[in-house]
């Protein structure tokens, strides 16, 4: 039984197609999806290493930062009253006033009222008074700037003495930290203020 050139063509054509099939299904096919499962490793991989690349950067930062802080707070530190050292601020501020050409009179420092009575409050109230013309006044009040101490002026009365002395009576509010909370950010400990 001869075969026809005709079906000897057909069965090649099936022979080649049942072939390019196999070769397709059992070789090209594991190869794509090997490509596409190293592909998307390769992207894991990437995404993993610019992960650790920001976090390196976002960590340098913060080192930049610390540091930062730990040469500002010493500066810092001057601003603030610390515990215990309340009863030398009056004395150190009435001094540098005088040093600048103003007389306080009737200063007082008292504590706020704290929210938890077991430990004490970081605001200290600051009132006092300084004598003189409007002008005087005016520019004792420019001069606060200037103090060591942060004082944050929350009120400001006039009263007339005579014809030319004025009185200003200030309300203000200081701020107090401990010593120990600046001396750990200065000296690196995981504290912070």
């Amino acid at each position: 039984m001869g075969l026809s050139v005709r079906n000897r063509i057909y069965l090649s054509i099936a022979a080649l197609l049942l072939a390019s099939g196999a070769l397709g299904y059992f070789i090209i096919y594991p190869a794509v999806i090997q490509i596409i499962e190293t592909a998307a490793k390769i992207e894991e991989t990437r995404l993993t290493i610019e992960k650790r690349y920001l976090s390196g950067q976002y960590l340098r930062r913060a080192t930049q930062d610390i540091e930062k802080v730990k040469k500002s707070a010493e500066t810092l530190s001057n601003i603030f009253i610390f515990t215990g050292e309340e009863y030398m601020f009056l004395p150190e501020f009435e001094k540098q006033m005088l040093d600048l050409g103003y007389n306080v009179s009737s200063a007082d420092l008292s504590e706020t009222a704290a929210a938890n009575k077991k430990t004490p409050s970081d605001t200290l109230n600051l009132a006092f008074s300084i004598q003189g013309d409007f002008p005087t006044l005016m520019n004792a009040l420019a001069v606060l700037r200037q103090t060591e101490r942060y004082i944050n002026i929350d009120q400001v009365a006039f009263k007339t003495l005579s014809s030319k002395a004025i009185q200003l009576d200030v309300k203000a509010r200081v701020y107090r930290t401990n010593p120990e909370k600046i001396k750990n950010i200065i000296d690196g400990s995981e504290e912070s203020l």
